[in-house]
């Protein structure tokens, strides 16, 4: 998953003709050649990268942060999730996702809010726990951390959708509230432990939050606004 140029669609060609990651890692760059859409320099990518360090610094951190790394071939992969067009290969996971979540709404918007939004987003998140459904957000500041405090605090479901590491809080003083929603939901990233918030993980990040949704609603935000 972390070598270049290998997106979800590569990384199923791949299975499909190899069966397993571990056959894939063993194949020829004459044998990589076969699989339909591989170009040379990804099939060569494959052949030489193998920095094991990585793995292994990866595997220990999510040991020590209590972190799941799920595949897209595990039974808790989010079904709705391998819809999209571009599902991500893994997600590291604190917390679970249960059946219930497959009822799920995303609430959403800029980070600078007015009481009007406030207001909204509580009385919104306090309706839909109050159906049973699960309220998914970024836990971003504004709008975002509105809809999770409010999940909470009406003893709902919660899921936060990360666009870093899930040892990399963003934004920080939200490190306290990541903690509850892991007790009352969970917090997903496709993002590799140590990734910092850049801000092209964003976009790529709301994807997953309208992939684990039914539906999203962008309760507040300007005409600019990544909602």
């Amino acid at each position: 998953s972390v070598i270049p140029g290998i997106g979800m669609n590569r990384f199923q060609a791949l299975l499909r003709r190899f069966g397993s990651p571990e056959h894939v890692l063993d194949a020829s760059l004459t044998e990589l050649m076969t699989v339909p859409g591989l170009g040379p320099q990804s099939a060569t990518a494959i052949t030489t990268h193998r920095d094991y360090a990585f793995v292994t610094r990866q595997l220990n951190l999510a040991e020590r942060h209590g972190v799941r790394i799920i595949t897209c071939h595990d039974d808790d992969y989010p079904t709705s999730l391998r819809q999209i067009y571009d599902p991500p290969s893994l997600l590291y996971m604190q917390g679970s996702l249960t059946e219930a979540d497959d009822n799920a709404l995303g609430i959403v918007g800029t980070r600078r809010t007015s009481s009007y939004g406030r207001k909204m987003t509580e009385r919104f998140c306090t309706a839909l726990c109050a159906s049973g459904m699960t309220v998914v957000s970024g836990l971003a500041r504004g709008i975002d951390t509105i809809a999770h405090r409010t999940a909470l605090a009406q003893n709902g479901r919660t899921v936060a959708v990360l666009g870093s590491g899930l040892d990399v809080p963003y934004p920080p003083e939200n490190q306290s509230l990541m903690e509850q929603i892991t007790d009352r939901g969970a917090v997903i990233s496709e993002y590799p432990m140590g990734t910092d918030p850049d801000a092209v993980n964003f976009p790529q990040r709301n994807r997953i939050i309208s992939g684990i949704s039914n539906g999203v609603l962008i309760m507040e935000a300007g005409e600019s606004s990544g909602a």
